[in-house]
């Protein structure tokens, strides 16, 4: 009797643990469908935020540059639905409005220009970017004012900030490419004198083994207002080649030893080792090396070995070294 007892016991709990939760499920649903509903209507209301609008210019003149002090961004105060909100700012929404200057009198003051612009010139703008049932309130500042001066222009060169690995055996030909390669750049004077040269954006290039074609962007440390480039970026040309190794054996010269003395190397012939280029191959000729010594000061030197040195090489080979490099010699007279 007293395990039956038990057991029914036990049940009773079981069954009233399954109610409670059960109730507590329903009691859950009920708070999650009421939240999101209490969501949805307060989302449905309208509110007013703040949004940021960058002011993009064109139109200025070529002998012209903005001053940094100009009006470049506007906020812009939107009615509109809750979940509008959300939506943009989820979405990371960016606001650009480009504005072109010679629509506007400019006037002079001093060695600067100019403009002023009332940003309820902006309204039909700005409504663009507006959805259905937003509505645009008011737009701070009042009026925007922008500054010009006289631009100075000059030439830098271009330097490629590119680094080249190339693969076995393989190497550049000739030489890289780069068109344009140099550029001008406009800004006020100080700001252009600092300039020295226009730098790429940063690449690498590992394992090259063929001709490659490169569109670089160049970088521009300040906004384009600022400083202008004639160009926004450049084209490259990376030439490569496969390279092998090869030698020749190069007698030795003299120069400039006068005719009554005469000077015997031993050996007579050195062997200069290269690297050159397949396309190249077929210019070799042992005609195009000269090798001898510093000869300056060689009828007095006390010693009696020199260093080789090669007078006469082909522009497109790589010498890789010479054996030997220091000869001993004779000098005698004829």
């Amino acid at each position: 009797m007293t395990s039956e007892r038990h057991d029914i016991y036990f049940d009773e709990q079981n069954e009233n643990k399954r109610h409670l939760n059960k109730n507590l499920r329903v009691f859950f649903i009920c708070l999650a469908i009421a939240s999101v509903m209490w969501l949805m209507v307060r989302l449905s209301d309208n509110y007013i935020h703040n949004v940021v609008v960058s002011l993009n210019y064109k139109g200025i003149q070529k002998n012209k540059i903005l001053i940094p002090s100009s009006d470049t961004l506007v906020i812009a105060s939107i009615q509109s639905a809750g979940y509008n909100i959300i939506y943009n700012r989820l979405l990371n929404k960016r606001y650009s409005v480009q504005m072109d200057l010679n629509q506007y009198p400019a006037r002079q003051n001093g060695k600067f220009y100019e403009i002023f612009i009332e940003t309820p010139t902006l309204t039909n703008k700005l409504v663009s970017f507006l959805k259905p049932g937003e509505k645009l309130i008011s737009v701070y500042p009042s009026v925007l004012k922008i500054k010009l001066e006289r631009a100075y222009t000059k030439k830098v060169p271009v330097i490629a900030n590119v680094d080249i690995n190339y693969k076995k055996q393989f190497n550049i030909y000739k030489h890289i490419y780069i068109e344009p390669d140099s550029v001008f750049v406009t800004g006020n004077k100080k700001r252009v004198d600092s300039v020295k040269y226009v730098e790429t954006e940063k690449k690498e290039l590992n394992d090259l083994s063929e001709n490659t074609y490169l569109h670089l962007k160049l970088i521009n440390p300040e906004n384009t207002f600022n400083l202008r480039y004639s160009d926004n970026e450049v084209k490259m040309y990376v030439p490569v080649a496969q390279y092998t190794e090869e030698y020749v054996d190069i007698p030795i010269t003299f120069d400039s030893i006068p005719g009554s003395y005469q000077v015997i190397a031993y050996p007579d012939k050195v062997r200069c080792y290269f690297l050159i280029s397949i396309p190249d191959h077929n210019k070799l000729s042992v005609d195009s090396f000269r090798a001898g010594f510093r000869e300056a000061g060689l009828l007095h030197s006390k010693h009696n070995v020199a260093q080789v040195i090669l007078k006469k090489v082909p522009h497109f080979v790589k010498i890789q070294r010479i054996e030997p490099d220091n000869i001993e010699y004779l000098i005698r007279r004829k």
